[in-house]
């Protein structure tokens, strides 16, 4: 967290066993899609941005207990988000979502 990231480059999809990826802090303008193949990923954290949408493929992640979102500039969650089953806590605090 906090390095000042704006892209996430290819070679991170070479972890395999990753359960914890926070990325918050930084300059993310895009979803790192990279992040949705971490399927064993259990809290994912890319608050503090400047993302404008969290994609559907966010429902690739079934062992997913804690998603934060928090301080963005998201508007719309996807509907998808409904299908993480292990999800416990959801932050999505400080954006400019429209409707749930």
């Amino acid at each position: 967290s906090t390095n000042n990231i704006s892209r996430i480059g290819s070679s991170f999809v070479k972890i395999t066993s990753l359960e914890t990826l926070n990325l918050s802090n930084n300059q993310l303008v895009s979803f790192p899609f990279m992040a949705v193949n971490f399927t064993g990923i259990s809290t994912l954290n890319i608050s503090n941005n400047r993302l404008i949408y969290c994609p559907e493929s966010i429902a690739r992640l079934s062992l997913l207990e804690v998603l934060d979102i928090s301080n963005n500039q998201i508007k719309i969650l996807p509907a998808s988000i409904c299908h993480l089953k292990s999800i416990e806590s959801i932050f999505a605090s400080n954006n400019e979502i429209e409707n749930l």
